[in-house]
């Protein structure tokens, strides 16, 4: 009777340890697949990273490229712009200097048959004083426009921050835009501070404006035949400027607003629109300017 307790007793000790040595086993077995799994885990991650690593490069570069093609599109509506703004005072001029040459030819026929009268002469230097007026006035206004393309093409390649009157240089960034308002039949007006000095990024504020100003010529006046656009600065807090953009233009839907810097958002996609002129806008205040954009 003992042994057979004894015997039953080894069994009973034998079964727990069997058990003990499955689960430990089972545990074992489960560490293993846990220790190969997070293995697998990590090289595919791994992968997954340096994909995604690649991939964000790929979009950042492909952002800059957007960026740096907006700019140039910019700049090139600031060239046609002066360009075509150029034309009307070189037109004055060579008007002038033509009506000039032709008086004095005739002065110098009375001259050489003897038949100069004064009262000719005195309409002659009238002639020329009014011509020259208008030659000077036109040359000065083709001065400020170059001048003013001058700084502002300027900004936009070199992308440096520097001091500078806000307000003066909005003034000089519109001035450059005058001919695209003109053809649009939009008028330009400006209120708030009379000076306004910080520092900033000239070239990024100039892309964003004028970015803005095309933005309401293509989509707020489209089917108006003429506008109005309203610029009003005013201080913030911590040294730097409030900007209100307004037009009287057709307004935008709340579907439109929801995602107006949305990339490749656009109403005009059948016309050539590409939809980044506002993300960009966007990018740049928040990232380049270290602004905030709201809009209404």
């Amino acid at each position: 009777k003992q042994q057979v307790e004894e015997l039953d007793l080894r069994k009973e000790k034998i079964n727990r340890q069997q058990i003990t040595i499955l689960v430990i086993s089972v545990l074992i077995v489960i560490a293993v697949l846990v220790s190969l799994l997070v293995v697998i885990l990590f090289f595919k991650n791994h992968r997954t990273t340096a994909k995604l690593s690649r991939t964000l490069s790929h979009l950042k570069n492909t952002q800059d490229q957007l960026i740096q093609s907006e700019k140039m599109a910019s700049l090139g509506t600031l060239t046609a712009g002066v360009a075509h703004e150029i034309n009307t005072p070189l037109g004055i001029i060579v008007t002038s200097i033509s009506l000039t040459r032709e008086k004095t030819h005739e002065i110098k026929k009375d001259f050489a048959a003897g038949t100069l009268s004064k009262s000719v002469m005195a309409k002659y230097f009238d002639s020329v004083e009014q011509s020259s007026g208008m030659s000077t006035k036109a040359l000065e206004r083709v001065i400020t426009l170059l001048a003013n393309f001058k700084q502002v093409a300027a900004d936009q390649v070199v992308e440096e921050a520097r001091e500078v009157n806000l307000i003066e240089y909005i003034e000089e960034v519109m001035n450059t835009l005058s001919a695209e308002l003109k053809r649009s039949k939009v008028n330009y007006r400006y209120t708030g501070e009379a000076e306004l000095v910080l520092t900033t990024i000239p070239g990024i504020f100039a892309q964003v404006l004028t970015n803005l100003v095309t933005n309401a010529i293509r989509h707020g006046f489209e089917y108006k035949e003429n506008g109005n656009i309203n610029i009003h600065v005013s201080p913030w807090n911590g040294g730097g400027a409030k900007i209100v953009f307004a037009d009287d233009g057709c307004g935008m839907t709340q579907e439109v607003i929801n995602k107006i810097y949305d990339p490749f958002f656009t109403t005009k996609r059948s016309r050539g629109g590409t939809g980044l002129g506002m993300n960009i806008v966007y990018n740049l205040i928040n990232k380049k300017l270290e602004g905030h954009i709201d809009i209404e």
